[in-house]
């Protein structure tokens, strides 16, 4: 309230809706003073849901990356449904704990675009898109091709080449 232009201003917040009493109050020079007292009510306007969890966007190649994501809404009685709309085949999503798992592989290596929502009883809708980076580890060399038991006579010198794709 501003006494010298008679303005009472303010934003409300969703923890003002509710109707709220205002008393206003002039005065005199002598000592009169009167009383005009009104409500205002303020109207719930649906909000959408906004997340509270931080997005981990980093990964490493063959270990497990967890991210759990969560939302929580403003509005009384709303209970954000989660859901992932756009994730790479490597993760998994768990709706109901919020959790979105996985664990990368070689051909995984790389960006991924990553889409989360939260949608209120409503059908406002509060969005997270975050991009994974899957960083390469190195892979120890695995045996392709195994090569078979080789017998040799006491006394005799081994001459054995094995082919280039023994290995990968």
């Amino acid at each position: 309230f501003d006494p010298a232009t008679g303005a009472l201003s303010g934003t409300p917040i969703n923890s003002d809706v509710g109707v709220h009493t205002v008393v206003l109050e002039a005065s005199d020079a002598n000592g009169g003073t009167s009383n005009q007292s009104f409500t205002i009510n303020v109207a719930n306007v649906n909000t959408a849901p906004e997340f509270i969890s931080t997005a981990i966007t980093n990964s490493t190649e063959d270990t497990a990356y967890n991210y759990t994501f969560s939302a929580s809404d403003v509005d009384s009685g709303d209970t954000p449904t989660l859901a992932a709309p756009m994730k790479p085949s490597w993760l998994s999503f768990n709706a109901s704990t919020g959790v979105l798992s996985g664990t990368p592989d070689n051909a995984e290596v790389g960006d991924h675009a990553v889409v989360l929502t939260a949608t209120d009883d409503n059908g406002e809708i509060g969005t997270q898109s975050f991009t994974i980076t899957v960083t390469n580890t190195n892979d120890a060399p695995t045996v392709a091709n195994a090569i078979s038991d080789q017998t040799i006579a006491e006394d005799s010198a081994l001459n054995f080449q094995f082919a280039s794709e023994v290995f990968n």
